[in-house]
């Protein structure tokens, strides 16, 4: 699941963003990042798949590897493309979410932003 989430789901969603977002908009490829956001929800079959059977990725437990594909699934949520979540996937990211460990790190990183000036959130 490392290896799933950080070579195969966040691959896309890179290009996403540079196409999307981060190019100049005279450099913005719409077609590029829309082909990419399709190809990043053909690569979450493995996960949904998963989820049909599995609360979590490892061990019937949370593990890193919910960590690391979260980390995946928020980015998801940041660039849009969460709404086209399948129902079990969704559900797991809500899990995730809802982990007081999760809730902790993100008043962490609000702190941190706006101790640095940085607008805090997504």
């Amino acid at each position: 699941w490392l290896h799933q989430s950080d070579a195969t789901l966040t691959f896309p969603q890179a290009l996403v963003l540079r196409y999307g977002r981060f190019e100049p908009p005279e450099r913005r490829q719409p077609q590029v990042a829309e082909d990419y956001a399709k190809w990043f929800h053909g690569r979450l079959r493995m996960l949904d798949a998963h989820l049909t059977q599995h609360e979590w990725l490892a061990g019937g437990r949370f593990t890193v590897a919910d960590i690391a594909v979260g980390y995946a699934l928020m980015l998801a949520e940041v660039i849009g493309l969460a709404k086209d979540f399948q129902p079990q996937t969704s559900a797991y990211w809500q899990r995730l979410k809802a982990r007081d460990g999760y809730r902790r790190a993100l008043a962490a990183q609000d702190k941190a932003a706006a101790e640095q000036g940085v607008k805090p959130g997504f």
